[in-house]
């Protein structure tokens, strides 16, 4: 099969994605794809083999000298703004190109944490206190420690990879002032929640089977500094531990697992996510969905398909499924009669 995989974007996450492509790259040749890499520099540009590559609505992907660029699927493999956001999946849908992502809308809900948590909130699923702050707004320190206490959490409301988080414990009002100026250059919101001690972060890998929706994990990050930043995350003489095998007591793992599935379900996300989750003095809380979650050789998702699942498996999952909604929206009358 032809797969266009697009990696790179107008993102602080260029260089992770160029990581995850390369993995995704390799695993797609070793099920005997034909693998086309489309990358998008930095300003948005699109080139395949240094040609440049246009977007034509007829045809899809062409090149400048009207080849065009044939496929039966396009693997996003984008992280953050312009990738992860929506943006690039409704592209895909207006070209009408089957792609491997959940949908532009559960794709742009999952990226926004603030709009997400709303709807958890009519779920009635657990979430921890948070205040959504505009970079239009002047938010008082008194009123935000009222409700989440003098130990802060600050980090942009549309962000990933732990980009710009800001950690203020007792803060004045000129230092909240002052990380919320930072953050509003990554972001026109900022979210603020209390800053958990002693807590550990679970993870879940999610993905649709034929069978249905499959959870995997959890696995526990153990955090060596105050809370898991971007090094960490990536950089190699950095990197966390991270439990894939965790001892959690049974109900705390079928607890996660459960809960990582309803995330899944209530954004209506399809194909693949990863959901992280709060485990803090006995309960678990929400902390976000990854809609595409790295492929590096340090990212959770593929650490946990490769302990506990089968990862050849899980990419033709993906790529059926995703085949699979691609025909089931072409077959959706968008015509009155």
């Amino acid at each position: 099969m032809e797969i266009i995989v697009l990696y790179g974007g107008r993102s602080v996450e260029h260089n992770v994605s160029i990581s995850s492509a390369k993995y995704i790259i390799s695993c797609l040749k070793k099920l005997n794809h034909t693998v086309k890499p489309i990358y998008i520099t930095e300003e948005g540009t699109f080139f395949y083999n240094e040609q440049r590559v246009l977007l034509d609505p007829a045809v899809g992907f062409c090149l400048a000298n009207g080849e065009i660029l044939s496929c039966a699927l396009v693997f996003i493999m984008m992280h953050g703004a312009f990738g992860e956001d929506g943006r690039i999946q409704a592209l895909m849908e207006l070209l009408n190109l089957p792609y491997i992502s959940t949908d532009s809308l559960s794709s742009m809900l999952g990226m926004h944490k603030a709009i997400q948590n709303q709807i958890y909130q009519t779920h009635n699923l657990p979430l921890l206190p948070y205040i959504e702050v505009s970079y239009k707004e002047s938010p008082q320190l008194e009123e935000i420690s009222q409700k989440l206490g003098k130990d802060l959490l600050l980090k942009p409301e549309a962000g990933g990879s732990s980009v710009g988080i800001i950690h203020l414990n007792n803060p004045t009002q000129a230092q909240l002032d002052e990380s919320l100026h930072k953050l509003f250059k990554l972001d026109d919101n900022v979210l603020i929640q209390p800053f958990l001690t002693e807590v550990e972060e679970l993870l879940c890998a999610v993905y649709e089977t034929e069978d249905g929706i499959k959870v995997v994990g959890p696995g526990v990050i153990k955090v060596t500094s105050e809370f898991l930043d971007y090094d960490q995350k990536y950089d190699a003489q950095k990197h966390i531990y991270f439990e894939t095998t965790p001892q959690l007591e049974p109900k705390v793992k079928e607890d996660a697992c459960s809960l990582a599935k309803r995330v899944f379900e209530v954004l209506k996300c399809s194909i693949y996510a990863r959901v992280d989750l709060f485990y803090h003095k006995g309960k678990i809380y929400i902390n976000e969905i990854n809609t595409i979650p790295g492929f590096t050789q340090f990212s959770y998702f593929l650490q946990l398909i490769k302990t506990h699942d089968n990862i050849n498996y899980c990419l033709n999952q993906m790529i059926n499924n995703s085949l699979a909604l691609f025909e089931r929206r072409n077959s959706i009358n968008h015509k009155y009669e």
